[in-house]
């Protein structure tokens, strides 16, 4: 599922990664590297836990009458038909015994990390001592323009930029990428010194970038950027666990999102095969709802496994952002094998996707929907209508563009339908009573209208409906979109909501922020500052804008002990969740769209609201633009 190899010119490098079956989905436990190294012939391998305190090595099969082991542990040796394989640890282990019922001998070592170097050669063969110097190799060292240095390698907010190359260590050095340019990769690097008595080998992985945006006014936005699109490309596996918070203290880990802009952050960032592949796994996700009710469709989490324990198994608005996503990427890359593949293994997949969302529309084209944006209840709401609308809208031209135009006229009218529902169903009085706004305050965007007067939320109190909050941005968020462009950028009722949602939003916490929509102390990154954030840059208000990011920032550096890390709630002081996907996700797609990654359109807003952001790119990161 996850195994990944590369040849070298001095050998072969294996990532991979172990599972451990865990209650509600498998859980990656484990991540090894192997380097297999040429003449001398010999095995490197770095293996690293993810949830357990300790790790094991087993050496199966090996009778205990072919093994020496010595006393301290420093190496053991298995001797069989004039051949010995000698295997030496760093650190040492802590207790090496034979098991007779799992038929081997198994070492037990106090560290979560583990190097091991196995060498083989004809019987008496004086291996030399093994000893590590991958803490030496974690400075990383690199030159460009502004001339040499060097980083912790283990530093998550730095990587190798765009005009600078890798200056490779002293020793024979085995390395997944090229030095020169590395591009947008995590690669890793082992690096082996041979002497008489003595092999020093070490690993390190190097994290670089071939697009990165800074601004000086903003000295956190670049360490931040580097930070969100590492955590996303070092997730262990199709986002089910942050890398930035390995214990699972936040407690959502163990399932993925599909309503994070995951796809669009790696692939604006070069992990386009990356993004394909995270797209591709939510394809065949989808297909486990399909017994439910004859549709492939996603729903809001769900474990790598099967479903979220709920027997409703119903969330539009997540379903739409991923449609809404493959729309995006397949406009970027319809022209290459990664469009190609979209349309030739994905479009019925993708056909039954808009055809779930059809299934939920009501006559007047408003969607019913439940989520947590519609507090946890069945409604109707802006934050399932918008990305609905987006997503079916994508899919019509990339129907169009396969020659579909049976599909292309059919969901285009399907699109139509779902903007006539957010007009004529989603917009009305502002009035939230979570946000002390009562009625007569202004009329904006909706961001929950109940089934019934009588709907209950999650804790079983009357709720009436929910007028203005930071749902009620979608709309900007999706569907002014230049790609999209359901919505022109002057429209008055996104701006009216927009307003709104700057005078009466502002968290407790910080004012400039945009408070959670039913909690007026607990501002969601993703969902609060994020989609503001995003409203602002579509229409140009660059003042606010930067007042909001200030917010974020400085919320975040004053909240986490590590600065450099969006938590998931902005308020949650001595409790924040660490490495949340959503921040991590909505930030890197954000910083692409300033720096003109995505949609040249926006190009003057961008720098309306960044003026003094700085982009630098390598020339291999250039993409051709999309005509509509």
């Amino acid at each position: 599922l996850d195994l990944d190899a590369e040849e070298t010119s001095s050998g072969v490098v294996i990532t991979s990664q172990g599972y451990s079956a865990l209650k509600g989905g498998r859980i990656p436990f484990m991540r090894t590297r192997r380097f297999f190294w040429n003449a001398p012939e010999m095995l490197f391998e770095a293996a690293e836990t993810r949830h357990l305190k300790e790790l094991t090595y087993f050496i199966s099969g090996a009778a205990p009458e072919a093994m020496i082991v010595d006393g301290r542990l420093e190496r053991a040796i298995y001797r069989r038909d004039g051949v010995d394989v000698c295997w030496q640890f760093s650190p040492m282990p802590v207790y090496g015994h034979f098991n007779g019922q799992a038929g081997g001998w198994i070492f037990e070592f106090d560290s979560p990390e583990v190097e091991t170097l196995v060498q083989w050669g004809a019987s008496g063969t004086a291996f030399p001592k093994f000893q590590s110097i991958s803490q030496e190799l974690d400075k990383v060292r690199a030159k460009g323009p502004r001339g040499q240095r060097s980083f912790s390698a283990q530093s998550k907010h730095e990587c190798i930029e765009p005009d600078e190359s890798l200056l490779l260590p002293e020793g024979e050095c085995m390395f997944t990428g090229d030095a020169a340019k590395p591009g947008s990769a995590l690669m890793d690097l082992a690096v082996r010194r041979l002497d008489k008595d003595l092999v020093g080998i070490g690993a390190v992985r190097v994290f670089a970038l071939d697009k990165l945006a800074e601004s000086p006014s903003f000295p956190m936005f670049k360490p931040s950027l580097v930070r969100a699109v590492r955590s996303l490309k070092e997730r262990m596996i199709f986002g089910v666990v942050p890398e930035d918070d390995p214990d699972q203290f936040y407690q959502w880990g163990t399932g993925t999102w599909p309503r994070c802009l995951s796809v669009l952050s790696l692939d604006r960032f070069g992990f386009h095969r990356e993004a394909f592949e995270y797209l591709e796994f939510m394809f065949d996700a989808s297909r486990q709802f399909e017994p439910c009710d004859g549709l492939p469709h996603l729903w809001d989490n769900f474990y790598i496994t099967g479903p979220k324990i709920n027997d409703r198994l119903y969330d539009i608005n997540a379903h739409s952002m991923k449609l809404y996503e493959a729309g995006k990427f397949h406009l970027r890359h319809r022209d290459d094998v990664w469009g190609q593949k979209l349309l030739q293994e994905h479009y019925g997949t993708l056909r039954g996707w808009c055809q779930w969302i059809e299934r939920h529309m009501e006559t007047d084209g408003a969607v019913l929907d439940e989520t947590e944006s519609n507090i946890w209840a069945h409604g109707y709401g802006t934050f399932s209508q918008a990305p609905a609308a987006a997503g079916v809208k994508l899919f019509a031209d990339m129907a169009r563009h396969a020659g579909k135009n049976d599909d292309a006229s059919h969901f285009s009218k399907v699109a139509k339908r779902l903007m006539d529902g957010l007009n004529s169903r989603l917009w009305g009085d502002a009035a939230n009573p979570y946000w002390n706004l009562e009625a007569g305050g202004g009329e904006c965007y909706l961001s929950y209208i109940p089934v019934t007067p009588e709907e209950r939320n999650w804790w079983d109190q009357p709720v009436k409906r929910v007028g203005i909050s930071c749902y009620s941005l979608a709309a900007s968020y999706f569907l002014q979109d230049p790609d999209v462009a359901l919505l022109s950028q002057k429209d008055a009722r996104a701006s009216e909501t927009l307003d709104l949602a700057i005078k009466h939003g502002g968290d407790p916490f910080d004012q400039r922020l945009t408070t959670w929509h039913i909690r007026r102390k607990e501002a969601h990154m993703g969902y609060g500052p994020g989609q503001m954030l995003q409203a602002l840059l579509f229409t140009g208000r660059g003042e606010s804008f930067r007042e909001v990011l200030d917010a974020v920032f400085e919320t975040s550096k004053r909240e986490v002990g590590d600065i450099y890390l969006m938590q998931e709630h902005l308020g949650r002081i001595g409790f924040p969740n660490r490495g949340n996907k959503a921040a991590l996700a909505y930030f890197p797609f954000l910083a692409a769209l300033l720096a003109g990654f995505d949609a040249s359109e926006l190009s003057e807003r961008a720098k309306t609201c960044l003026p003094d952001l700085v982009v630098r790119r390598t020339e291999n990161s250039k993409i051709k633009k999309q005509h509509k």
